[in-house]
């Protein structure tokens, strides 16, 4: 049987055998279940842990900015007012949600006393 540094040696030494290895470790990979790739308590960490680092990541405005210009230059110019975009219908259901009375609960206002109301 070969040690490891033999085995690392002829890896070093023969770029195919690499290769060959690659597509090993990637077929066996892609034969798995999705379901076992997409376990929650291994993915989530290192999700977050991504996205806080992008969030943090210098230039992260300017690139959100410049991203929504492009997007903005890529729309057709249209004059009519946002009103003229929506279905007909919604402006009037819109208008009947709000004109019901609404006091938020505790939920809402990130406390857990329900005793208190939001604002006080």
């Amino acid at each position: 049987m070969a040690d490891a540094a033999t085995i690392l040696a002829r890896l070093r030494s023969d770029p195919a055998l690499v290769d060959a290895g690659v597509d090993l470790l990637l077929d066996d990979a892609l034969a798995q279940p999705l379901g076992g790739a997409l376990d929650p308590a291994t993915l989530a960490p290192g999700l977050a842990a991504a996205i806080r680092a992008s969030a943090e990541a210098e230039g992260l405005e300017g690139w959100i900015s410049a991203a929504l210009g492009d997007l903005r230059g890529q729309l057709r110019p249209d004059q009519r007012p946002l009103r003229a975009h929506l279905p007909p219908a919604l402006p009037k259901a819109i208008a009947g949600a709000v004109s019901h009375p609404f006091t938020p609960g505790a939920s809402w206002c990130g406390r857990r006393s329900t005793t208190r109301r939001c604002g006080r």
